[in-house]
């Protein structure tokens, strides 16, 4: 059965790096239930629903299963610590299929056709930062549990290494963007089904979801839960009513 696997936590005070997310929001229950309800409401297959955080007591929805994140890396900041997905460990923790999700997207249609697939690994193919050329990013991939544990063992050999040759943005992102072989990898890519909240909204103009859309992702120091999004009516239909 495949799990979908969703993180909050709280920063280090002294963690030697940060991101942009972390410094606009605290993520709490509230975006956890509203995701599950989100992935409920728009996936066909049977899954488990799993969230490993610092923040064990909330109100969480019933058939959320919280369980500890553990402390491996977290003093280098950033989300260095999700790294551990990769490792083979994981399998006593989530079994053996999962789909790891940042809780900053939109989920707007449909996703099974997105997960209901048996590729060992599938990541989502971004357009880079400043528009340009491919990345993977980490807020969606979905993998057998273990099948790319080189990405953790290589990175934990030497943490100081792995930061230092990072390719592109991101702590855990620009990690696995300097390791895997993506181009060889399989991958929902940008513009069909999976879009982008600044690159195909913002930076365009557009305001409507296109008829294809299944995800928003919300990347970098963009939420759904801070500023005003009312000229996007799709925020409050797919989450803040949700």
């Amino acid at each position: 059965m495949l799990s979908v696997v969703v993180f909050t936590w709280t920063p280090y005070g002294d963690q030697k790096e940060s991101i942009p997310s972390q410094n606009i929001v605290k993520y709490g229950a509230e975006h956890v239930n509203k995701h599950f309800r989100m992935v409920s409401q728009n996936l066909n297959i049977p899954f488990r629903y799993h969230l490993f955080t610092d923040k064990i007591y909330g109100e969480y929805d019933e058939g959320i299963k919280v369980q500890p994140l553990w402390d491996i890396c977290r003093d280098l900041g950033g989300c260095y610590n999700r790294l551990y997905t990769f490792s083979g460990e994981m399998s006593l923790l989530i079994g053996e299929r999962a789909v790891y999700m940042d809780l900053d997207m939109i989920i707007t249609g449909d996703i099974t056709p997105l997960l209901d697939r048996d590729e060992s690994f599938v990541y989502f193919k971004m357009r880079g930062s400043n528009g340009t050329g491919w990345r993977m990013n980490n807020g969606l991939y979905m993998m057998d549990t273990g099948r790319r544990s080189f990405v953790w063992e290589k990175f934990i050999e030497s943490p100081e290494y792995a930061i230092a040759n990072r390719k592109g943005p991101g702590t855990d992102q620009g990690w696995t963007n300097a390791v895997l072989d993506l181009d060889s990898e399989a991958h929902w890519t940008q513009g069909k089904y999976i879009y982008d909240m600044r690159q195909d909204f913002l930076e365009t103009g557009r305001t409507e979801l296109p008829d294809d859309c299944r995800i928003v992702t919300w990347a970098g120091p963009r939420d759904p839960t801070v500023g005003d999004w009312s000229k996007y009516p799709w925020v409050k239909k797919y989450y803040e009513n949700i």
